[in-house]
């Protein structure tokens, strides 16, 4: 069961709530209540956020840094040097800036793993370090 709420926003918290809703690609009353359901406490008191454990946490960075290399082959011809947030295995933002992906990923999901990358050539940059080799050679 449901009941409908009419609400009064400032503009300005309306525009906020917009952005959530278009990166969720949802209707902004959809986007609101699936906010106000994940903050809301439980009648345990528990919020979502709170119960998350780190296990979880693990498994969402395992799951998006898949759901990239997966995605990768496309987002290179459409977003070759720009950043991009991954969530749920979805593209669900991106942006020519990581500030301002940053941030709107932020607002919209503060309390939850988005993976944020700078899309390049390779999907995960190689890193080569070279160390110094002691011999013990008799000259």
């Amino acid at each position: 069961m449901s009941t409908t709420v009419i609400l009064k926003l400032e503009e300005v918290t309306y525009q906020r709530a917009r952005r959530l809703a278009d990166t969720q690609q949802q209707a902004v009353a959809d986007a609101l209540a699936a906010w106000i359901e994940a903050t809301l406490p439980a009648e345990d008191g528990e919020t979502i956020h709170e119960a998350v454990t780190a296990g979880e946490s693990d498994e969402a960075v395992i799951r998006e840094m898949a759901a990239y290399l997966e995605l990768h082959p496309q987002l290179r011809t459409q977003y070759l040097g720009q950043y991009v947030a991954i969530r749920n295995g979805r593209l669900i933002d991106h942006d020519d800036s990581y500030d301002r992906l940053f941030d709107r990923i932020d607002v919209a999901f503060p309390d939850e793993f988005v993976w944020l990358t700078r899309v390049e050539q390779e999907p995960l940059t190689t890193l080569t370090y070279r160390s110094p080799r002691i011999s013990s050679s008799a000259e």
